[in-house]
């Protein structure tokens, strides 16, 4: 499966064709310090069920959840599934942590702001070229986003096919869960209005 990575993105032009709901995973130091993922939720509200080491019956009741001197350690995240902008059929996976989801348009809009912005423009995030961009005033990895342009009637017919192919649910699907992706929480709006949005 083809992965982006926080790491390895500076500024990326794609469109967003899928997305799996937030999810949260506590992730601890296994054995030879290899990361493990021992507890999970789908739903950031109870664990799910084939979680073999339970950490709490309620996630808001879990001592993980607590926020400590940084973070919590059962962290949020949200995995999509983009195609870049000059190869609209190679899909990638990118999973984004908390401070890629959440937060107010500071230095720019992370995810869910992103796509509220959008829907007040009666616009679908699949329907336009997405600038992900570093946030470098951050002290934590961050990914930031904007829009770049609408897409054409060509490549909007494309990525209504590339959206719902194998790889694209394959992509958003969390293997440890062993369950299907849900659908998409990103509703599809054509069109889009670049009007009173300021450049970040």
């Amino acid at each position: 499966m083809n992965r982006l990575t926080l790491s390895n993105i500076d500024t990326e032009n794609v469109v967003i064709v899928n997305a799996a709901p937030v999810s949260r995973a506590l992730i601890v130091r296994g054995e030879a310090g290899v990361p493990e993922q021992v507890c999970w939720s789908s739903n950031t509200q109870v664990p799910d069920t084939d979680v073999k080491e339970r950490q709490s019956a309620r996630c808001l009741e879990c001592k993980h959840n607590v926020r400590g001197a940084k973070a919590r350690s059962c962290a949020y995240q949200q995995v999509i599934a983009v195609v870049k902008e000059d190869a609209l059929e190679k899909v990638y996976r990118l999973k984004l942590p908390a401070t890629s989801i959440f937060g107010k348009n500071i230095n720019g809009m992370p995810i869910q702001e992103y796509v509220k912005y959008l829907a007040k423009n009666n616009t679908s995030v699949a329907s336009i070229v997405t600038c992900i961009y570093k946030d470098t005033k951050s002290s934590w990895p961050r990914v930031l986003f904007k829009p770049v342009r609408s897409l054409t009637v060509e490549e909007v017919d494309t990525i209504n096919e590339v959206s719902t192919q194998p790889k694209t649910i394959e992509a958003i699907t969390l293997s440890v869960f062993g369950e299907s992706a849900t659908p998409s929480p990103f509703n599809k709006v054509k069109g889009y209005i670049h009007k009173n949005y300021t450049e970040v």
